[in-house]
Order: structure tokens, then sequence, then C-alpha cells
């Protein structure tokens, strides 16, 4: 088992999974504005890649192709000849995947029989006794439960992990406990890895480091006043007049701003709609 391809793989599959997050999820919030897009499933079979979005997906039906689907519950229960990509808050797998599935979620629960391998990232992972995979299942999660049948390796970036089914090859697992695995569940060798603690730094580190922010941060506002007083010289006296007669009544709305306004933009990005305008007010 080689271990140092790894990181990259998982890197590499964790930017793919977020670029199909954020693409579908954009379409799935875009029909979500339509009753019809609150459940979706497949109706009939689909031969080619097929591309799923709404807040309920449910693939119920063959699909002889790839499968990409986002939302907020996503299930596979019918069969899928190639491969499952998947990102949403629940994603559950009863049918049978003969290609890989890339998923990406806050709960995992793999009941069926995957032929291929599996590249799983989410808080809760679970292959119950009727799930499988024919090859290697790599992944990271706060908590996995194996209770099905792995036919290769098992690498796991994972809080807690319970082997109770069959794993094929190796285990592998980065973490700060001890895994619970039943006696011959694994074939081949168990290896835990304990993650890298980062050094603690050093009081001179600190002081440098304030130091160093507390300069860039005068450099960077001596650039943006002497910017502003080339750009908008008028507008930068007007401030200067409202502010020497009441320094005190400047430095209040000042404080008072410091904390409503980004709080305002916060806002403004979660409503989604008004993100343009959040982003307009942080580039201000």
């Amino acid at each position: 088992m080689r271990l140092a391809p790894v990181p990259r793989r998982i890197l590499g599959t964790t930017f793919a999974l977020g670029i199909v997050a954020f693409s579908l999820a954009g379409r799935a919030s875009a029909a979500g504005a339509a009753s019809a897009a609150d459940a979706l499933s497949s109706v009939g079979n689909a031969e080619g890649p097929q591309f799923y979005t709404g807040a309920v997906v449910n693939v119920t039906d063959t699909v002889d192709g790839d499968v990409y689907a986002a939302g907020q519950s996503v299930t596979i229960s019918g069969d899928v000849t190639g491969d499952v990509i998947a990102a949403a808050q629940t994603i559950t797998i009863t049918g049978t995947v003969d290609g890989s599935v890339r998923l990406a979620a806050q709960n995992v629960t793999i009941s069926g029989d995957v032929t291929r391998s599996g590249t799983v990232f989410a808080a809760d992972i679970a292959v119950t006794p009727t799930g499988s995979f024919g090859d290697d299942v790599v992944g990271s999660a706060a908590t996995a439960a194996i209770s099905g049948d792995i036919g290769r390796d098992l690498l796991l970036s994972v809080d807690r992990l319970a082997i109770s089914g069959a794993v094929g090859g190796d285990v592998s697992y980065t973490s700060d406990n001890e895994a619970l695995i039943d006696d011959g569940a694994v074939t081949g060798s168990v290896e835990r890895i304990e993650p890298a603690q980062a050094p603690e730094p050093s009081p001179g580190a600190v002081i440098g480091g304030w130091f160093l922010g507390l300069l860039y941060a005068l450099v960077a506002l001596s650039l943006i006043t002497l910017l502003a007083g080339l750009l908008i010289p008028r507008w930068l006296h007007q401030v200067t007049d409202h502010l020497l007669p009441s320094p005190w009544k400047a430095l209040l709305v000042g404080f008072i701003a410091s904390i409503t306004v980004p709080a305002a933009l916060v806002f403004l990005l979660v409503t989604i709609v008004g993100a343009p305008l959040a982003l307009a007010g942080i580039l201000i």
C-alpha cells in the first residue's frame, strides 16, 4: 500500500467536489423557487451522464452512465453503471454503483454495492452490513462505522473509527483515538498515524509577528490615505472638516460602524440575493 500519493488525491478530489457542490447547488437554489424543485426523482431509464439538483433528489431507476447530484438530500436507490459524484447534506446509496463514488456531505450512508472505489468526505460515514466497496476507500470524517465489506485498503483521517465488517487489504488511519476493530476484520495490516502537532510559537516569534502586522497596517493605511488624497481630495477635506470639531463623536460613529457594517455584510452574504452587494461593500 502506497501512502505518498494519497494527500494529493484527497486534495484533488476535494477541489473537484467543491466545484460540483457550488455549481450544482447554485442551480438547485435557482430551481428551488419553484415547488417542483422541492422533490426530484428520476423517471424511467436514462443513458449518458445525468445531472440532478433539488432539495430532495432520489434516483430510483437505472442510469447507464455517470450521476452528478447536489441538494439537501440525495438518495441513489437505482442502479448506476458509471460513477456517482454528489454533494449534499445527507447522501444515501442503497442501489448498485458499477463505478466509483465521490461524495461530500454531512452524513453518508452506504447500504448498496459499489463495485469500484470510494472517496468520501463527511462528518459521519456509515457502511452498513449490506453495503460494500470492491476496491479502496479513502476519505475524512469525524466518525466512521464500517460494518460492510471493503475489497482492498481503507485509508481515513478520522476522529473515531469502528470496523466490524471485513477489510480485504490494509487499514491506515490518522486519528488521536485508537480504532475499535473486531478480531479478524482486517486481512492486512493496521496502522494508526497520530496527527502532527503544530509547534508552539516562541515569545520572540509572537512579538515579531505582532510587530510585522503593525508595520504592515501602518504602511497599508498610509498608502490608502495617500491615494485618497490624490484621487478624492475634496471628499477627504470634507471628512476632516467634520472630524476636527467633534473628534469623540467621530470616534463613536466609527466604533459603531466597525461592529455593525461587518455584521450587515455577513447577513447579505447569507441571503445569497444580496451577495453581490456584500462583495461590493467588502471591496469598499
